[in-house]
């Protein structure tokens, strides 16, 4: 899970560590790019869709559709369910794809997708600023958390970044720019802070 505010870095954080998984591993991605602001105008294999589009074999696959429902969320992650392989699933703004704020209801399938990702080889990489939207099943099924600058954000966003990342509610916000801080959070590992990603890689 990615938290930070826009221009924090949470992409290009994301990016490289995408970068990373393929080189090592072989799989493909795919990305849901569900709040457009041309940060994957450049990829070469970027879909604009209604329904979702065959997932790629090999590469990175977007798939930026014109509109966000329930109904075509379900078949987009039932469909890398079914498919059943390693890939990585990376989601551009998880806070998009749910309803209610208090309490926020991801699709069924996103919510069985976090929950057996790991059991198929899957990555699944959610990043977002609206840190009051994301689903429980992604904080339940989180095993890593990068926890970049929040401000100016409500005071509660960064008390509830700070939580999830194990500090104290109060902790101030990373030093450098696009510094960050990472817990592997399925562990007894403490948060560990980094000034870039360059340092984390």
């Amino acid at each position: 899970m990615i938290l930070g505010m826009t221009g924090s870095g949470k992409t290009t954080f994301t990016s490289k560590l995408t970068k990373h998984i393929i080189t090592d591993y072989g799989v493909p991605q795919s990305i849901l790019d569900s709040k457009p602001a041309q940060e994957f105008d450049g990829y070469p294999d970027l879909i604009r869709s209604e329904r979702p589009p065959k997932l790629a074999e090999k590469g990175q696959q977007v798939w930026r559709p014109p509109r966000l429902s329930f109904d075509v969320l379900n078949e987009y992650f039932d469909m890398i369910l079914r498919d059943g392989r390693p890939r990585i699933v990376w989601i551009n703004e998880v806070g998009s794809i749910v309803k209610g704020e208090t309490n926020p209801t991801a699709p069924d399938k996103f919510n069985d997708l976090a929950q057996m990702a790991r059991e198929f080889g899957i990555t699944l990489i959610v990043e977002t600023q609206k840190l009051a939207r994301i689903p429980a099943s992604a904080k339940a099924q989180a095993t890593h958390i990068i926890r970049l600058r929040l401000s100016p954000a409500a005071p509660y966003d960064q008390r509830i970044g700070n939580r999830l990342v194990g500090l104290a509610p109060d902790t101030p916000e990373p030093r450098a720019q696009h510094g960050f801080k990472y817990r592997r959070i399925d562990g007894d590992e403490p948060c560990r802070y980094y000034p870039s990603y360059h340092d984390f890689f």
